[in-house]
């Protein structure tokens, strides 16, 4: 089996330049998604596109004035991100089952590591727009973390390097932002592949498309909750510098993921060390879930 690293998922799910030459993903580029039929209909219903906006803009804004945090505004577009990735990829390797085409798709002299992920990158073609969107909001985010990163780490952390030289300690000033804003994207970016793999996983042991689908979106979910709740546990058991449980907080977390929350509420040394394991244990995850994938979808 290919050992695979979440930074080599990422790339074999949205390089769509790289795999334009891949079979299985110029195959799976001309069918489209599921859920593709209901979106195109929909389209066609303006009343009711209109209505489930309008509505859909009207609580987001109560939501906002609720919690006083602009930060919801993001909610929608991580709901809508969630559901979409998790239904396209739940739905890869059952719907070959299902069509009993997966048993003669395995014929091509790939292995299944390539014929899964050259599907899943085809599925995920279909979103290409939705990435690229979801990208630029990821940058722009990162961009803000990275320039607010000294406020956010706490006033403590000062007195922790007044032993350094004014000089070392001007270069840690200068490369804190760029350094912040790199872990943020990795950080989001190793949780997507996290959320992908549970979906394909799902993919790979269900019976049937409709399933397969539902419980890829709950798992992609469950991925997203998880990540919440080892991080309220790392900050309820760590010494924090300020109290976490104001809804702000919480709701930062929810949206723009541990690491916001670890600069803001852990001194620096502590930040450092909670990031690092955050990302080793979710690479972790990440491997142990694919290569469960793999094995299921070596079964017959």
């Amino acid at each position: 089996m290919i050992i695979m690293s979440s930074w080599k998922l990422l790339r074999a799910l949205t390089s769509f330049w790289t795999l334009i030459d891949d079979p299985v993903f110029a195959r799976e580029t001309a069918h489209p998604p599921v859920w593709y039929a209901v979106v195109a209909r929909l389209s066609h219903a303006t009343g009711l596109m209109l209505a489930v906006g309008g509505l859909g803009c009207y609580l987001t804004v109560l939501i906002t004035f609720y919690f006083n945090s602009f930060l919801v505004i993001l909610l929608p577009f991580l709901v809508l991100w969630i559901v979409l990735v998790a239904s396209t990829l739940g739905a890869v390797v059952v719907q070959e089952r299902e069509r009993r085409t997966w048993e003669t798709l395995r014929t091509v002299p790939l292995d299944v590591e390539r014929l899964i992920l050259g599907k899943a990158g085809g599925a995920l073609w279909w979103l290409r727009d939705l990435i690229r969107v979801m990208g630029g909001i990821l940058m722009l985010v990162a961009i803000g973390i990275g320039l607010v990163s000294l406020v956010l780490i706490p006033n403590t952390a000062e007195s922790q390097v007044d032993w350094l030289p004014s000089t070392l300690l001007c270069g840690i000033v200068l490369v804190l932002p760029l350094v912040s804003a790199a872990v943020y994207i990795a950080d989001r970016a190793q949780q997507f592949v996290l959320m992908a793999m549970a979906s394909l996983a799902i993919s790979a042991q269900s019976s049937s498309v409709r399933v397969a689908m539902s419980w890829a979106v709950v798992a992609a979910f469950c991925v997203w909750l998880v990540d919440i709740g080892m991080a309220i546990i790392v900050l309820a058991v760590l010494p924090r510098e300020d109290v976490f449980v104001r809804d702000t907080n919480l709701i930062a977390l929810a949206l723009l993921g541990p690491v916001v929350s670890y600069l803001s509420a852990l001194s620096l040394p502590l930040a450092s060390l909670t990031i690092g394991g955050t990302l080793a244990v979710r690479e972790g995850l990440i491997r142990l879930v694919w290569r469960l994938t793999v094995r299921a979808a070596r079964e017959v």
